[in-house]
């Protein structure tokens, strides 16, 4: 991470009545300077100039011009990293010129070293191809202190570089540390990028307090195995993507039994996802296994045969089939059961019938 610092005393904005590019923003510290530019009707061949300039003596430091082509509408940001200067003041001066467009804007700005911001620091920045993040400290815990924090994405462009997304946390509370994040929405190349967060702390007047820190990293394409279902008859593999760079490689899949012998290898095709994003992918078996205890083995690999991840499960294969045995004989009769009941009550008719005899009489 390198911590960028600088000062802003002044600035000057002087473009023509009809320029069509206009100097949206400037920023420059010890170790970067950077340019947003906006062309509302478009523009060809618009150069533009960055020159970073002694403050006392105004000798010329660090100059870089470029030349670019815009569209209708669009807003660019450019970066340019150096040496880092020693402690003094310095000019930022940019121009962006073509032949109808001109426009200047210039910024003195001072450099000392570990300087924070006045109300928080920052604690931590980290990015990679997923997105980025940083951790916001206050220096006073009984003062609740606002900032904006924007992300920013650049790649290499013509020895410097082009911002390629933005996101931004407008409202960030801070009053204990907070972890601030965003993810990239756009689809990552392999390659060096750069990520670069600027905090604005908003002071008692309203007045924005700004600092810029960036970090460089490579973009490569990840994932991981995030499940594994296996069975006599195949596997079903669950890929989980970890990177804005597509995801473009292979699965090997491996079965040995319990003599260590290899009984099925395949090699198929890794599913293409993004971070955040997973998707199942599965393989048969050349033929129903038989019973005993298997080890699956299943790696994924990049296009680069770099090993991604690697996953293993031991799998027992054992027949399920269950019996239940029906008695082909009827229950035995219970005591006094149907036979026994009815020959009682033929028995005790005759008996019945004299008693109702008797009972006339009287």
């Amino acid at each position: 991470m390198k911590i960028l610092l600088a000062f802003t005393l002044m600035f000057m904005l002087v473009p023509l009545a009809d320029a069509d590019a206009v100097i949206l923003d400037t920023y420059a510290d010890s170790k970067s300077c950077s340019i947003t530019v906006f062309s509302e009707h478009g523009e060809k061949n618009l150069n533009i100039s960055l020159r970073i300039m002694d403050f006392w003596n105004g000798d010329v430091l660090i100059q870089k011009t470029i030349e670019v082509d815009m569209g209708d509408g669009e807003e660019d940001t450019w970066l340019m990293l150096y040496k880092e200067l020693p402690e003094s003041s310095y000019v930022f001066q940019t121009e962006v010129s073509s032949p109808t467009t001109s426009a200047e804007r210039s910024v003195i700005f001072s450099t000392i070293k570990g300087a924070p911001l006045t109300y928080m620091r920052v604690s931590s920045v980290v990015a990679d191809s997923s997105g980025m993040a940083v951790v916001l400290s206050p220096t006073n815990l009984f003062k609740k202190r606002i900032a904006k924090v924007e992300f920013q994405l650049f790649v290499p462009w013509d020895g410097m570089y082009k911002m390629v997304d933005y996101e931004v946390e407008k409202r960030v509370a801070v009053q204990t540390p907070v972890f601030v994040e965003k993810k990239w929405k756009r689809v990552l190349r392999e390659g060096e990028h750069l990520g670069r967060v600027v905090v604005t702390q908003y002071t008692e007047s309203g007045a924005g307090e700004r600092r810029a820190y960036y970090t460089l990293f490579t973009a490569h394409m990840d994932g991981e195995i995030e499940d594994v279902y296996v069975d006599r008859d195949g596997a079903s593999i669950t890929v989980l993507g970890l990177s804005n760079v597509p995801l473009n490689g292979v699965i090997s899949v491996m079965l040995v039994n319990e003599s260590n012998e290899v009984v099925e290898r395949h090699i198929i095709k890794a599913p293409i996802v993004l971070s955040g994003e997973d998707e199942d992918v599965e393989v048969g078996w050349s033929e129903k296994l038989e019973n005993g205890t298997y080890v699956v083995s299943i790696t994924l690999e990049d296009l680069h045969r770099r090993t991604l991840d690697v996953y293993e499960k031991v799998l027992n294969v054992e027949d399920t089939y269950s019996q239940q045995t029906y008695s082909q004989q009827p229950p035995p009769p219970t005591e006094g059961g149907a036979e026994g009941n009815s020959l009682l009550y033929l028995a005790l008719i005759p008996v019945a019938i004299i008693i109702a005899l008797v009972l006339r009489r009287w």
